[in-house]
């Protein structure tokens, strides 16, 4: 159980800041230990995708040594799930330094947030070259925002093979896997559906559908579900790198956004 909420916090780390190469070492020896050599593998691939696409530079001796260990099946040594700050590796950001140089970006979104918490939905596209400061930006938006269901869900090179795999990130990172009472309030319909989507939500007593999957139930169902999450609080959803999004992930937005103008 440890190990699983200890992937669980640098999940959380890693999605505000990717470049957090320590926390990509951690995560790395956490799945090694539950045997999960695969998702050790990609997990350094994502530590490499952002270390290249953001900074330029190639991962440290350390992150490459861990990945050929674990390429060869050699033991790795064990990591005992903690806090980043207790274990050493900095925090994403300092809550207490203030964002400089981005004010009217700021405004912009604490705009954003007002409106939405009058009950009109709001949209905006990040856009900036690499190291521009957007997961930063991204990061003071979840910060202003206060107490808030937060989605983040994020997009990965090589990974549009996965259908609706930007939403299956979003869910599994706010845990909603977890929240027994948000699925009891869908109606049976459509938890069986999300049971199909997301086959590790074993709290969920729904029978999967036997019929073949149709898009359009399993938008339907994936509507539902956000829509009972902005009837607790206000939802601040961050969709992270786009252009490496599945087809499946890319038609449910407008989907979504189309019915979403009252929330």
């Amino acid at each position: 159980v440890l190990v699983a909420e200890g992937l669980l916090l640098h999940d959380r780390l890693l999605a505000l800041d990717p470049l957090q190469e320590v926390a990509h070492r951690t995560a790395m020896r956490l799945y090694a230990q539950l045997g999960r050599r695969g998702a050790a593998l990609r997990q350094y691939q994502a530590c490499v995708d952002s270390l290249r696409r953001e900074l330029n530079i190639e991962p440290e001796e350390e992150t490459r040594q861990l990945y050929r260990n674990i390429l060869r099946r050699r033991p790795v040594e064990a990591t005992t799930p903690a806090s980043p700050r207790g274990s050493g590796a900095a925090p994403p950001f300092d809550e207490h330094n203030p964002l400089i140089g981005r004010e009217s970006e700021t405004d912009r979104l604490r705009g954003w947030l007002a409106k939405a918490a009058s009950g009109s939905s709001q949209i905006g596209l990040l856009v900036g070259a690499a190291g521009a400061g957007k997961s930063r930006l991204v990061a003071e938006l979840i910060r202003i925002a206060g107490p808030v269901v937060v989605l983040h869900g994020h997009c990965h090179d090589g990974e549009q093979i996965v259908p609706f795999g930007l939403w299956i990130d979003a869910f599994r990172t706010a845990r909603l896997l977890d929240d027994r009472a948000l699925f009891d309030a869908l109606d049976p319909v459509w938890r069986s559906e999300l049971v199909r989507m997301l086959p590790q939500s074993e709290q969920v007593e729904a029978g999967v559908a036997a019929d073949p999957p149709a898009a359009g139930r399993l938008f339907e169902a994936m509507r539902q579900l956000v829509a009972s999450l902005t009837d607790r609080s206000l939802v601040v959803l961050v969709l992270a790198d786009l252009h490496w999004a599945d087809e499946m992930s890319l038609r449910f937005l407008p989907h979504l956004v189309r019915r979403a103008s009252g929330w």
